[in-house]
């Protein structure tokens, strides 16, 4: 019973997507509703960059949801990994 273990994911997967693009279509539409031409001028690069952070984010959280043995741990440590990976090494490199 059950289903398999790709299925499982790539269903997870499919659904964490779809909120993330509920949430980008509302920061868009909040662009375009209140006018913002500095955003507007860019709107497909930010676009692009925003929809492969997001496939890219919930990918990275899933291979380190395998680290951890605990959801107490991974709650405590995943933000600072985040921080660290995401704000320190690019201004290092």
């Amino acid at each position: 019973m059950g289903c398999n273990s790709f299925s499982y994911w790539f269903g997870t997967f499919c659904f964490d997507y779809l909120i993330f693009i509920i949430t980008y279509f509302f920061f868009a539409f909040i662009v375009y509703s209140y006018e913002i031409s500095f955003i507007q001028h860019y709107i497909t690069e930010i676009s692009l960059i925003l929809i492969t952070f997001g496939a890219s984010l919930i990918t990275f959280s899933y291979l380190c949801s395998f680290m951890f043995n605990k959801t107490n741990t991974a709650f405590k440590w995943f933000p600072a990994m985040n921080m660290l990976i995401g704000y320190t090494l690019p201004l290092i490199f």
